[in-house]
């Protein structure tokens, strides 16, 4: 079968049709997915970071005012620092729906918290029964060792959440 000039014009058309469907298709399966990991980062990964900023901003906060109660007496720094520990609790929370490798960290978190909050009851306590030298001691010498596990276990919970972006 011979091929007359129209026939060999409309085959190299065709190809080039078919090829050209062949790269959008291609492109436009590449868009969805670009699509979907934008849509993701917006709905999951952002959510989560301004989380943690929040849970490491409250925990600093509360840490502070902590401290400012117990070397200053003054009820109203009281009420801060549990309003803050209030707000942590509370962001802790929200971080239920993680992956499982994440709320290992998120119950990691809580536990410190708690022993974080053990210790600063201690120097209330101390405090309350007018042991200032007592609650300055527990603050100075006990405190920083589960703040500094706190921090670095919040920050730790961070990297794991941009791992699994």
């Amino acid at each position: 079968m011979r091929l007359t000039l129209a026939r060999k014009m409309l085959l190299g058309n065709l190809t080039l049709v078919l090829l050209i469907l062949i790269v959008g298709l291609s492109a436009l399966a590449s868009l969805k997915a670009l699509h979907a990991l934008g849509t993701n980062l917006v709905q999951v990964d952002l959510p989560n970071f301004e989380l943690t900023a929040q849970l490491m901003e409250s925990f600093s906060a509360e840490d502070q005012y902590e401290e400012r109660y117990i070397h200053l007496g003054d009820p109203a720094l009281q009420a801060l620092a549990d309003e803050q520990r209030e707000k942590f609790g509370a962001t802790l929370q929200r971080f239920k729906a993680l992956p499982p490798h994440a709320s290992r960290e998120v119950e990691r978190i809580g536990d410190l918290h708690a022993e974080y909050r053990r210790v600063t009851f201690q120097a209330r306590a101390a405090l309350e029964h007018g042991d200032d030298t007592l609650a300055r001691v527990l603050i100075s010498d006990s405190l920083p060792h589960p703040r500094q596990r706190l921090t670095v276990a919040i920050q730790s919970l961070m990297q794991t959440l941009r791992g699994t972006q």
